[in-house]
C-alpha cells in the first residue's frame, strides 16, 4: 500500500456510510456518479443547526437569525472560492436541475423564433429536455453535438453547427456514462464567436477536475451539492452576468420595493435586489447549504493535487484490471485516463445491466444498471442500458480487485 493509499483510506472512515454489511458483505459503493457519500463532519452540521441555530435568513434582527444568515453566506464565498470566482455570481437553488431550468426560463427574452440552441449527444436528460421543450414553446431550432469513435465530442462537426443564429450553447463538462471529460474552453471560445451563451452541466466535472469558471470562460455553470459529499436537495448556480436572468419564481426575500396605486396591479411598482438575492425567492434550504459548506470546508483541508492524483490512480487501476475479463468485459468511454474521470459505463456477458447490477449487489457492491438519465446516447451506442461503477477517494484498490472476482464469479453463475 502506498503512502497516498493509506492517506485515503483514513478519510475513507471519516464516511460512515461505508463502514457497514450490506447481505452479509462489507459494502463496496461504486454509485459516486448517483449520489456521493457524506464526511460525519457534514451530518454534524445538520444536527448542529437545527439543536442550536434553526433560524431564517437576511429576514431577523436577533441573534440566531444573524448567526444562520452569516452561516448561509459563509457557504456562497465557500462555493464561489471553489469555482474560482466572487459571491456575487453564485446562486442557490434546489439542485442541477432546477439551475438548469432556472436558466432555461430566465432567457426566453433572448430567444426569437428560428433562434439555435446547441447541445450534445451525451448530455443528461436534465441538459436535454429543457432545451427541447423550449424549442417546442418558442419555435427554436435544436441543433445536435455528435461523439466521434473515441467517445468525444466531434469538435469539428461542432464549428460547422454554429451559426450567427446560435443563442446558446448547452453540454456537460463531463459525461455522466462515458466519463468524457469536455474542453469547456474551446467551446466557449467557439460560442464567442457568433456572440452565443454557454451553459455548462458540471454535476461530474466539478467532482473529478478542478473548475475556475472565469478560466473556462462560461456563462452558466450548474452542479448538485450531493455529488460532492454535501446534502441532497442543494444546487449550484453560477451566473457570468445574474442580471441577465429573469426570475422563475417570485416572492420574499427579493425585494428592493413594491407598492400598490389604488389597489390596481396595473399600476404596481416594484424594483428587485441586484445578484444573487434577486433569483433566490422565499425560505432557502438553510440547512442542506450549511452543510455543504461543511463539506466544502472538508474538501479545503484536503489537499487538491492528492485528490486528482489518486483519483487518477484509481482509474488506471481500474482500467488495468478490467482487461483480465478479457472479452466478456465491453467498455464504453476511453481505455485510458486522458480527459477522462473515474465513471466507467460497460456492458458484461451480454446480460442486462439491470441484471448484471443486481448480481453485483448480492455481493455488496453497489453499481448502476440502465440508460443512466442518458438515453439517446445509449441509442447512439447501440444498446439498451450499461452498468456503471462510478469512483471516488473514498474507493480502494482492494474494492477494485474484489469487483473484478466478483465479476469472475457471477459468470460461472451463468
Amino acid at each position: 500500500m502506498t503512502q497516498l493509499d493509506h492517506y485515503f483510506l483514513q478519510k475513507r472512515n471519516e464516511f460512515p456510510m461505508l463502514n457497514q454489511e450490506i447481505r452479509n458483505q462489507q459494502l463496496v459503493y461504486f454509485d459516486s456518479a448517483a449520489t456521493s457519500q457524506k464526511p460525519q463532519c457534514v451530518i454534524d452540521s445538520l444536527v448542529e443547526y437545527y439543536t442550536k441555530t434553526n433560524s431564517n435568513v437576511h429576514r431577523g434582527d436577533h441573534y440566531l437569525s444573524q448567526k444562520s444568515t452569516d452561516y448561509y453566506e459563509e457557504a456562497r464565498v465557500r462555493t464561489a472560492k471553489l469555482l474560482g470566482t466572487t459571491s456575487e455570481h453564485i446562486i442557490f437553488n434546489g439542485g442541477a436541475t432546477m439551475g438548469m431550468n432556472q436558466v432555461a426560463y430566465g432567457l426566453k427574452h433572448i430567444f426569437e423564433e428560428g433562434d439555435e440552441i446547441i447541445i450534445t449527444e451525451m448530455e443528461h436528460h436534465s441538459n436535454m429536455l429543457v432545451w427541447l421543450e423550449l424549442a417546442k414553446e418558442l419555435n427554436l431550432i435544436v441543433k445536435v453535438i455528435p461523439i466521434t469513435e473515441e467517445f468525444e465530442l466531434d469538435y469539428k462537426k461542432a464549428e460547422e453547427l454554429i451559426t450567427n443564429k446560435t443563442k446558446l450553447i448547452a453540454y456537460s463538462h463531463m459525461s455522466n456514462v462515458l466519463g468524457t471529460i469536455n474542453d469547456v474552453k474551446h467551446i466557449s471560445k467557439l460560442a464567442k464567436s457568433v456572440n452565443a451563451l454557454t451553459l455548462v452541466d458540471g454535476c461530474q466535472g466539478i467532482v473529478h477536475t478542478k473548475v475556475d469558471v472565469h478560466e473556462l470562460d462560461c456563462d452558466f455553470y450548474v452542479f448538485s451539492a450531493h455529488k460532492l459529499y454535501g446534502p441532497t436537495g442543494v444546487g449550484v448556480l453560477y451566473a457570468k452576468n445574474t442580471e441577465i436572468l429573469k426570475p422563475m419564481f417570485y416572492g420574499g426575500g427579493q425585494i428592493q420595493a413594491v407598492s400598490l396605486d389604488d389597489d390596481s396591479q396595473e399600476n404596481s411598482n416594484i424594483s428587485y435586489l441586484n445578484g444573487p438575492a434577486r433569483l433566490e425567492s422565499g425560505t432557502p434550504n438553510i440547512a442542506d447549504i450549511i452543510g455543504f459548506s461543511a463539506a466544502l470546508k472538508y474538501l479545503e483541508e484536503i489537499d487538491q493535487k492528492k485528490i486528482e492524483q489518486y483519483d487518477h490512480e484509481l482509474g488506471r487501476y481500474f482500467l488495468e484490471k478490467v482487461k483480465e475479463l478479457g472479452d466478456d468485459f465491453k467498455l464504453y468511454g476511453k481505455s485510458t485516463m486522458e480527459n477522462r474521470g473515474n465513471v466507467f459505463s460497460f456492458r458484461y456477458l451480454d446480460k442486462h445491466p439491470s441484471d448484471i447490477a443486481t448480481f453485483l449487489d448480492q455481493f455488496g457492491i453497489a453499481t448502476r444498471g440502465g440508460f443512466h438519465c442518458a438515453e439517446p446516447l445509449h441509442n447512439k451506442l447501440g444498446i439498451n442500458g450499461s452498468i456503471r461503477a462510478s469512483l471516488c477517494f473514498y474507493n480502494t484498490k482492494e474494492e477494485i480487485n474484489y469487483f473484478i472476482e466478483s465479476l469472475k464469479k457471477i459468470k460461472e453463475m451463468f
